[in-house]
């Protein structure tokens, strides 16, 4: 089978998923054309949420899935992790002493224990508190010899992440093994953890419904979509030329 063109990576929560008009929309055009497209589900979820996710919406199969923020990389149709990426992002990292640390900063409020993972450890942030908390955890970690990085994101979401993962890490990553060029890498996003993807340097959409952290500092050069969640994926594939508007399927 020849390799697809093109790559196709999506955040799901507010971007892929918000609308059911324009998903079902997207998911005719991209349906046909799977032999065109290579489609990854970027995702802050476990791979086992973004399953339900997928079954609950009804979204086309892809052929990756990025989880956790980046801490995981899953192979379809049988999801088995990636290991090699496992081995590349664990150095330096303790999930265990990340939560201890965390533990001393009030402001911090644990998720629930499905949004944790070995490699992701999940507060909630009041924006209030961000500024400081972020720096001096930071610090903390640092002082530790916790190699890890934060995320915040939607003005309430913080995730520590082992410094060497994170959505576009993986992603960048990803496209390495199956040999696809940024170029031809398609990202799409709506919140401050789809930042690093966003600014891999190759096209890259923001949604017209993104969170402010966006709206106020957009990555270098991604277009910014006018249409709303799956609406504006279809409408960047459009810009960049990906797919011609009002080409039949």
């Amino acid at each position: 089978m020849p390799q697809p063109a093109y790559m196709l990576a999506t955040d799901l929560d507010g971007t892929l998923v918000g609308d059911a008009h324009s998903l079902a929309q997207l998911n005719a055009e991209l349906a046909p054309r799977r032999d065109r497209f290579m489609l990854v589900y970027v995702s802050g979820r476990s791979l086992y949420s973004v399953e339900r996710l997928m079954e609950a919406q009804r979204l086309l199969v892809p052929d990756f899935i990025v989880a956790g923020v980046g801490t995981s990389i899953h192979r379809g149709p049988t999801w088995e992790s990636d290991v090699q990426w496992i081995q590349q992002i664990k150095t330096g990292w303790s999930a265990e002493r990340v939560r201890s640390i965390a533990s001393f900063f009030p402001a911090l409020i644990p998720q629930a224990p499905d949004n944790q993972g070995p490699f992701k450890c999940s507060y909630q942030l009041a924006p209030a508190h961000a500024d400081e908390t972020i720096v001096t955890l930071q610090e903390s970690l640092e002082a530790q010899g916790v190699e890890a990085r934060i995320v915040y994101s939607s003005g309430r979401d913080l995730d520590i992440l082992p410094t060497r993962a994170g959505k576009g890490n993986a992603l960048r990553y990803l496209a390495a093994i199956v040999g696809l060029p940024h170029s031809r890498l398609l990202t799409c996003g709506d919140s401050g953890n789809d930042w690093d993807m966003l600014s891999l340097g190759g096209p890259a959409a923001v949604m017209a419904n993104a969170q402010p952290e966006l709206v106020h500092s957009p990555p270098l050069g991604a277009y910014r979509c006018q249409g709303e969640y799956a609406a504006g994926i279809l409408e960047a594939l459009v810009h960049y030329g990906w797919l011609a508007a009002g080409e039949p399927g």
